[in-house]
């Protein structure tokens, strides 16, 4: 959301043109919060809480007054108007905890974790980024999110993210064009009047 109020307005610029954006290509972009697992294995207080805080926190953004408080924030953080910080927000998804369930613990799921990180590992390996992977089940501790499933507040979430795209399978993308992940690419963003 942060490429926004730009974005709108590089779009006005005769000749641009907007290929696509996450309100089309939804569950393209995967943002997980982390820890390190030292700080993770001697603070389970903290990272439940941390956990708890940021689901709820998700919930509690639904309500406009919430929206403006943010958006009052974002603006500061900015430097830019409140209301295009309040139009930010309705370019983001914030993710509830059934839609967090149903990314690390659904192995069914197209766009879950493991295949995220496994084609993150296959488009680094290509420009050889890396060189082994590294287990998904080792980078990642799935126990918060189990013990949060067995109460009510939580498992009563609904999935709300519709579905518009569909990501490729690592296999099935396209790595021989190294300058997919190695071509820099520069935007030119006009100064704001």
């Amino acid at each position: 959301m942060s490429w926004a109020p730009d974005i709108y307005n590089l779009e006005k610029v005769k000749g641009n043109k907007v290929l696509v954006t996450t309100a089309t290509a939804n569950k393209l972009i995967a943002d997980v919060w982390f820890a390190r697992a030292d700080f993770a294995n001697d603070n389970p207080d903290i990272m439940e809480g941390l956990t708890r805080g940021i689901f709820d926190a998700m919930i509690d953004l639904k309500a406009q007054d919430a929206k403006q408080k943010v958006a009052k924030l974002l603006a500061t953080g900015y430097s830019i108007p409140e209301s295009d910080a309040l139009g930010m927000l309705g370019d983001a998804h914030s993710t509830n905890y059934a839609e967090n369930r149903e990314f690390f613990l659904n192995q069914n799921n197209p766009t879950n974790f493991e295949r995220t990180w496994t084609t993150a590992y296959f488009l680094y390996k290509k420009i050889n980024a890396v060189t082994e992977q590294t287990p998904f089940d080792q980078v990642m501790d799935f126990s918060i999110i189990q013990k949060l499933g067995a109460e009510q507040k939580y498992a009563s979430q609904k999935n709300e993210y519709d579905v518009h795209f569909a990501p490729a399978t690592a296999g099935s993308v396209r790595g021989e064009k190294d300058e997919i992940l190695t071509k820099t690419v520069v935007i030119h963003f006009f100064p704001n009047s």
